[in-house]
């Protein structure tokens, strides 16, 4: 809306000058377009999660997220596919939707180096575990850990942000992942 508005008071201000004016008017607004254009092509992309546990002990069906959970930018979400095919899918509330959206979008942004993303380690309980891919905006990142507790080894840039999104996303498919699986 504010280029909108700076575009017309350029404009009016072109009609009042000169020629050589105008021109000068004319490539001030393209360059203030087109450097807003990144900022909106970049926020509206959105950022997908998906979440994968291991629970070794137990019959997969009763295993929460051992088929995948799948968040989507708009807020749709995917539990599965099972390897019989099935899925069980909804909607998060948008205020749900926009706080991951936020979180994860600050997570993304603060891991410039795809190297601080952790890799999978022996979890505390053997065969339990819980993985988180956060991705959006051509970056990716892997976080650890279990029951939506982000391994302290995981992420020593952004540790608060990226433990407060591994227990968000946590929460959400805890709500949202049917158990048992159908």
């Amino acid at each position: 809306m504010q280029s909108v508005c700076g575009f017309r008071l350029l404009q009016s201000a072109a009609r009042k000058y000169s020629r050589s004016v105008s021109v000068t008017v004319t490539l001030a607004v393209a360059l203030a377009l087109s450097m807003e254009e990144p900022r909106r092509a970049s926020g509206a992309e959105g950022v997908t999660v998906e979440v994968r546990t291991s629970c070794e002990a137990m019959a997969p069906n009763s295993c929460q997220g051992v088929y995948g959970f799948t968040i989507q930018p708009d807020g749709t979400y995917v539990s599965g596919p099972s390897p019989e095919g099935r899925t069980s899918a909804g909607r998060l509330a948008p205020s749900e939707s926009e706080a991951l959206q936020g979180l994860a979008q600050r997570v993304l942004l603060e891991f410039d180096d795809q190297a601080a993303t952790c890799a999978p380690r022996v979890s505390a309980i053997p065969g339990v575990s819980e993985s988180i891919v956060v991705s959006g905006g051509g970056k990716r990142i892997d976080l650890h850990g279990m029951a939506g507790v982000l391994d302290s080894r995981c992420a020593a840039v952004g540790a608060r942000e990226s433990a407060a999104l591994f227990k968000q996303v946590h929460n959400l498919m805890s709500r949202h992942y049917p158990r048992p699986f159908p």
